[in-house]
């Protein structure tokens, strides 16, 4: 089933915090608080791409043609629905009743499941489901392996930034993969 995903509402903090970075790299000044803070996106990109859950609260919009009774979404740790939307037979943006519609929260996947699903034209992006997810609002909520992943990761990127070239490109140490690999959903080995 194709899907589309759309960030409706962006996390309002970072998982790991400017000085609980500088203080990892030991770094006391500003003159290079745009590149730590460079680095600290793309780890929280890698953490969050690679173990398919999202770390700080934020929603995001899913669309796809046609459900199952039980229908998988990608994003998680999940925390609540907020809104299901279809376009009818006729075309027109309608919004479900969203008592009809209930989120299964499981340890490494969620379902939107429901034994009432609305009647669709046939178009890619006929129901969309927005729903929020995210461990919680704070740096705190998160569990400390992503916390461990992102701090190795900007200090990788912070000590080897010019160690890059087509004999040595070694992107994600083995020790940082290993913790990935703790966390990631759908992964089994």
């Amino acid at each position: 089933m194709e899907r589309y995903l759309t960030l409706a509402t962006a996390p309002s903090v970072k998982p790991v915090d400017q000085t609980t970075v500088k203080t990892h790299l030991r770094v006391d000044g500003s003159d290079e608080d745009t590149l730590i803070a460079i680095y600290t996106g793309v780890a929280t990109d890698i953490a969050e791409k690679r173990t398919g859950r999202s770390l700080i609260t934020q929603t995001w919009d899913e669309s796809f043609q046609s459900p199952t009774a039980k229908t998988a979404l990608s994003k998680g740790p999940a925390q609540s629905l907020v809104s299901v939307k279809y376009y009818d037979t006729d075309n027109v943006l309608q919004t479900a009743t969203l008592s009809d519609f209930m989120l299964i929260k499981g340890n490494d996947c969620q379902w939107i499941e429901s034994s009432n699903w609305p009647a669709t034209y046939n178009r890619s992006d006929a129901i969309t489901v927005q729903y929020i997810v995210g461990y919680g609002d704070m740096p705190e909520s998160i569990p400390p392996t992503f916390s461990a992943i992102i701090l190795l990761l900007v200090g990788v990127y912070y000590e080897m930034r010019m160690d890059a070239d087509e004999v040595k490109l070694n992107p994600i140490p083995h020790g940082v993969e290993s913790l990935i690999n703790l966390e990631q959903v759908g992964w089994y080995g």
